[in-house]
């Protein structure tokens, strides 16, 4: 199955990556972690079809998961 569909982890708690990712790329999509929310804000990322966003309370990205959803409503 090719996978045409990327899908931004744009709060990517540990779970959402090590289960998630083989889930949906057996589901066809290409998942792509942000590393920072300074790579959003700089249009570093391309495009993609779809977000997950964390609500976890501990995330990698330093932002909470109401300020990750208002940057991606901003940036695209």
């Amino acid at each position: 199955m090719a996978l045409n569909n990327k899908i931004l982890l744009a709060r990517p708690h540990a779970f959402i990556v090590s289960e998630m990712r083989p889930f949906l790329e057996k589901s066809g999509f290409a998942p792509s972690k942000l590393d920072s929310l300074g790579d959003l804000q700089q249009g570093n990322l391309g495009t993609f079809n779809g977000a997950v966003i964390s609500t976890a309370v501990i995330s990698p990205i330093n932002a909470s998961a109401e300020e990750v959803f208002t940057a991606l409503h901003q940036r695209y």
